[in-house]
């Protein structure tokens, strides 16, 4: 029995200088092409395999790069027979148009994990990222709009030249949008990456956070200083260990692989977290 189902879509519009995934930059027939094989593959597997499937989750570089129709070609696949309790998708801020909100609030997606990495015009601009500050403002009132009401903003933190008073801006920024989870990740260098190649240059005194000794990964509740507004949110943390390979989290690889089920406002990570677009 298949309970859970991920689904990794491999495209992206521009490689970010900190990605080390193996990454498509297909067009339209791509991304046509693509979508006809995965439906072939599930036809298959449904023959095989039966479902009951109470989570699913479409990931990988940018599956919200699929046009709304290519993506509700991908949902008809899916089974009908009752609602998933679960179904996230992986949102890059600047592909995030109304008709691909209406697809997949139409295909059952009721869990949005939302690529901000930043909310700094200049953080953004070094990781190589489309969108800017006023985007992710737009994409959450957007997606609140269309009926969205349980989104993850993934956040990125210990970036070259990036303060703890810029970090905690940004992480104050996210939590204005009322998240319902907040993932945070430390940027690692991965070979075969412009941001590997540099890292030399980027040597900075140790970030205060790197002085505390924690586990890899970690979570809890964050009240903001407007709590009886915000509420609370909860947050995962994620940092890897350095090691002269570059290993990091895929969170730091793609800009958005394993990660935890968010059914509630209260989450603790899982694994290595989750990543967006």
């Amino acid at each position: 029995m298949i309970r859970h189902l991920y689904i990794h879509v491999p495209f992206c519009a521009r490689i970010c200088p900190y990605c080390a995934f193996h990454v498509h930059r297909g067009g339209v027939e791509e991304h046509r092409a693509f979508v006809a094989a995965l439906r072939r593959e599930w036809r298959a597997a449904r023959e095989e395999f039966p479902l009951g499937l109470e989570t699913i989750y479409f990931g990988g570089e940018t599956p919200s790069i699929l046009s709304a129709e290519l993506f509700s070609e991908l949902a008809e696949e899916l089974p009908r027979e009752r609602a998933i309790p679960e179904f996230t998708l992986e949102v890059n801020p600047a592909t995030v148009t109304e008709a691909k909100a209406r697809a997949w609030r139409a295909a059952g997606v009721n869990r949005i994990s939302l690529g901000a990495q930043s909310f700094d015009a200049a953080m953004l601009e070094l990781l190589g990222r489309q969108h800017g500050p006023k985007d992710v403002a737009e994409t959450c009132d957007l997606l609140r709009a269309h009926g969205f009401e349980n989104i993850n903003i993934d956040l990125m933190f210990a970036l070259p030249g990036q303060s703890l008073a810029l970090w905690e801006s940004t992480l104050a920024a996210a939590l204005a949008y009322r998240p319902e989870h907040v993932s945070a990740y430390a940027l690692t260098y991965e070979e075969d990456t412009p941001f590997f190649e540099k890292r030399g240059l980027w040597r900075l005194e140790p970030a205060p956070w790197a002085k505390i000794t924690r586990p890899s990964c970690s979570s809890g509740t964050v009240r903001s200083p407007s709590s009886r507004t915000l509420g609370s949110v909860s947050i995962s943390i994620v940092r890897l260990p350095t090691t002269g390979s570059g290993t990091g989290s895929a969170a730091t690889r793609s800009g958005g692989t394993s990660r935890p089920s968010s059914s509630s406002r209260q989450t603790s990570a899982s694994g290595m977290g989750e990543k967006s677009a």
